[in-house]
């Protein structure tokens, strides 16, 4: 069985634990604020740290090649929304942000909204934890979703493949993925 990280989101803050064994992971979102929220997840690469992440992404408003985007939970309704996800965590150090904006088009993560993940070692076999089985893989690129096989009424279990060049989110709730 997966283990499960709880995130949960006030106004501009993410309350999370500080590290996880690496494997397959439940990434479980919880919105207590009265803001809609995702979470972000990048792995840092080159001995880098969140301090480094945030002062880039401050200056530059632009991922540093040493940020590699791995996935996270797509946007978690106001007033205890949760959304969830199930990723592949590989050992390292990670930023979780926000990347949604306010009004003024502010994205959250350049008003603190970022956490330090430490992903360690796994003690448990990662063969005994196995990725849930997909009945629909969902392949996203640059403006366009195409799933296959197609969609049909009823609960579905989503593989989603990059295949573009920039990262890429879906969630349950985009017109024509089914609900």
């Amino acid at each position: 069985r997966a283990r499960v990280v709880h995130v949960t989101t006030t106004q501009v803050s993410f309350a999370a634990p500080a590290r996880t064994p690496a494997g397959v992971t439940n990434l479980e979102l919880a919105n207590r604020g009265t803001k809609l929220h995702e979470m972000s997840i990048t792995r840092l690469t080159d001995g880098k740290t969140l301090k480094d992440f945030d002062a880039v992404m401050n200056a530059t408003d632009s991922f540093p090649s040493w940020a590699i985007a791995s996935g996270g939970v797509a946007d978690a309704a106001m007033h205890g929304g949760v959304n969830r996800v199930t990723e592949t965590l590989v050992q390292g150090h990670y930023v979780i942000a926000c990347f949604v904006p306010d009004s003024d088009k502010v994205p959250h993560a350049a008003r603190g909204m970022l956490h330090e993940l430490t992903v360690v070692p796994n003690e448990v076999s990662s063969a005994t934890i196995a990725e849930p089985t997909s009945d629909v893989t969902l392949a996203l690129s640059e403006f366009a979703f195409s799933p296959s096989p197609q969609f049909a009424t009823g609960h579905h279990v989503i593989r989603g493949e990059n295949q573009g060049a920039q990262p890429h989110t879906f969630d349950r709730h985009f017109d024509g993925l089914g609900a």
